[in-house]
């Protein structure tokens, strides 16, 4: 017999035997590569932000002639140069904070402090003028007054009378020059503030960056790596919508999704001055609205992820994961038996 017809004859016989074999060995293969060693992810935006970077948030503000003065040290009733800082950029927030720290320990501090000694002078008498109050009325005066003669003629109402004039005029010319003084810097605080807050709005709207942090998780048995461009797409009503193109940051340790692993990537974009104008009013205009978003994502296999609709708004999106718990928290029956750990 031909040995092809002894070999067609031998798999006719053991072809119930021979076939399932064949099946595995190239089934087994392809199962494990399209569905047990395969990734499976999933993408959940956590936050979404806008926000400038840091080095564009820092202010030089030793040398900004509105908020220079946030540079002096006060003592009493002078500003001198700090000698301990040359430089000053710090970021707005700290420069915030210094401005309010001025404006409570300096400004509203002396006006309450001059108010105060106003009052004293206003109410002061020959009745009221012991020799305790006259050193400390003295003291602001140089020692102008001679206070070995006031014990001398503490009981003579007429010099005590001419005393207390004496005292009130003094004092009105020193009050008039630490009123001069702090109206300066009330006016000094009030420039500062417009100019911090013009510079906040000039980040808000030129500097700032969208910032997206995801939880992207991979629960299969595959690794997988992400591409490092990103989209997220701000729906506006009907067809019109914004697509903000992002980049993963630290994409060099971000990008490996290995099995059952997952991690926070964090995704930003160009400066808002780096958008086409109708986008940069329409990202202003509409961020911190309840207008729904989504992110897509791709692997380097070209498969593309997309989370579930967020709000483009950070408040927003932060309330509405409190409002989910609450509602959890609300469903949980309540009984007034003692807790297992007492």
């Amino acid at each position: 017999m031909p040995p092809f017809q002894r070999v067609r004859s031998t798999f006719k016989r053991f072809w119930k035997i021979i076939t399932p074999g064949l099946i595995l060995a190239i089934a087994l293969p392809l199962w494990q590569i399209y569905l047990v060693n395969t990734p499976d992810v999933h993408v959940e935006v956590t936050q979404v932000e806008k926000k400038a970077a840091d080095d564009a948030r820092l202010i030089d503000y030793a040398r900004d002639d509105d908020l220079r003065f946030l540079s002096m040290q006060i003592v009493p009733s002078v500003l001198i140069q700090r000698t301990s800082e040359p430089t000053a950029a710090k970021d707005v927030r700290d420069v915030e904070r210094l401005l309010d720290e001025y404006t409570r320990d300096y400004v509203t501090a002396q006006r309450t402090s001059l108010n105060d000694q106003q009052k004293r002078i206003e109410d002061l008498t020959p009745a009221t003028l012991t020799l305790d109050l006259a050193r400390r009325l003295n003291g602001p005066l140089a020692d102008e007054v001679d206070l070995r003669e006031f014990q001398q003629k503490r009981a003579d109402p007429q010099y005590l009378a001419g005393l207390v004039e004496q005292f009130k005029t003094k004092y009105k010319d020193v009050n008039k020059d630490a009123e001069d003084l702090l109206q300066k810097s009330s006016e000094n605080a009030q420039k500062a503030k417009i100019r911090l807050q013009a510079f906040k709005d000039a980040l808000d709207r030129r500097e700032a960056r969208i910032w997206v942090n995801a939880a992207v998780a991979n629960s299969g048995r595959g690794a997988v790596s992400l591409r490092r461009e990103g989209i997220l797409r701000v729906f506006l009503g009907g067809n019109n919508y914004i697509d903000l193109e992002l980049l993963i940051d630290k994409y060099e340790t971000h990008a490996d999704l290995t099995p059952k692993t997952s991690r926070i990537v964090s995704l930003y974009s160009d400066p808002l001055k780096d958008l086409k104008s109708t986008d940069q009013d329409r990202i202003v205009s509409y961020w911190g609205q309840n207008v729904p978003s989504r992110f897509y994502l791709m692997d380097i296999d070209g498969k593309i992820y997309e989370s579930d609709p967020f709000p483009f708004a950070q408040g927003l999106y932060q309330q509405i994961i409190y409002d989910r718990l609450r509602n959890v928290a609300s469903r949980r029956r309540t009984t007034a038996e003692t807790p297992s750990w007492h």
